[in-house]
């Protein structure tokens, strides 16, 4: 049997209709262009005899330490090819690596090293919100996944890289 990775995601657009005073309340329905929700998943078999992890170790998560805006991003691994990438906000400000702090409502903002000094922003993931990128390619040599903050806090980072 291979080893392997299985994932799913699912996004289902919501539009709210404004109520009417003394008529009916406001209502939320699926967005009238799409229709329905949308959907995949998959296994990735991966190529390594043995999993290799970043991130966890023996079902200890490491959680990453992502500077408030403006700090120096964290960077979440090598630049090899992954065959799968998971990166979430805990919505938890950064306590240390095995416990979390407070609760906070910076977004957790992804980006791709380009080079030493330059990086290009990938996405930004609300509080409790996660990601994952299904067999990524090898970054430029000395590149990265990197993170950090949306504003003041210093966010926890849940993250697994998995070859």
């Amino acid at each position: 049997m291979a080893n392997r990775v299985d994932y799913a995601v699912s996004v289902t657009p919501i539009r709210t209709i404004d109520g009417v005073p003394g008529k009916y309340a406001s209502q939320d329905v699926i967005e009238g262009d799409i229709k329905k929700t949308l959907g995949g998943n998959a296994s990735i078999t991966t190529g390594a005899t043995d999993i290799t992890v970043v991130g966890y170790q023996a079902g200890t998560v490491a959680y990453g330490n992502a500077p408030a805006s403006g700090g120096t991003k964290l960077a979440l691994g090598a630049a090899l090819a992954m065959d799968m990438v998971f990166i979430k906000n805990t919505g938890k400000k950064y306590s240390s690596a095995t416990e979390l702090g407070a609760d906070t409502d910076n977004d957790l903002v992804v980006y791709k090293e380009i080079s030493d000094t330059n990086f290009e922003e990938i996405c930004r993931i609300p509080p409790g919100a996660a990601i994952c990128l299904p067999k990524t390619p090898a970054l430029a040599s000395n590149c990265t996944w990197a993170v950090v903050s949306s504003g003041s806090d210093a966010i926890a980072v849940e993250y697994a890289l998995i070859d």
